[in-house]
């Protein structure tokens, strides 16, 4: 029997808890994405700014969430998933209004 590819071995009880990180991590994104998207027309009538200014704002909010995402992965790569995303996600925390 060979070792596999990488010479880690995972049960299937690491295979969940991979699984879970991800999708907990796909939802905070999703969830962070959906409230900005949904808060544009009050943020609009706020600041009296044309919605389509603000859309333009967002669209450069998803851009660098989607290169932080790239780079993450990167930099998990060297220094594992699971000390990238505890990272990530004290970070977040950290940064949150309250």
């Amino acid at each position: 029997m060979s070792a596999p590819v990488g010479g880690a071995e995972f049960g299937v009880r690491a295979g969940w808890g991979v699984l879970s990180t991800a999708c907990l991590s796909t939802f905070v994104v999703n969830a962070n994405t959906s409230a900005v998207s949904i808060l544009i027309p009050s943020i609009s009538a706020d600041l009296g700014t044309p919605i389509n200014v603000l859309q333009w704002a967002v669209t450069g909010y998803l851009l660098v969430g989607a290169a932080v995402i790239v780079t993450s992965g990167a930099l998990g790569d060297v220094f594992g998933l699971f000390a990238i995303l505890t990272a990530a996600f004290v970070a977040l925390a950290a940064v949150r209004p309250s």
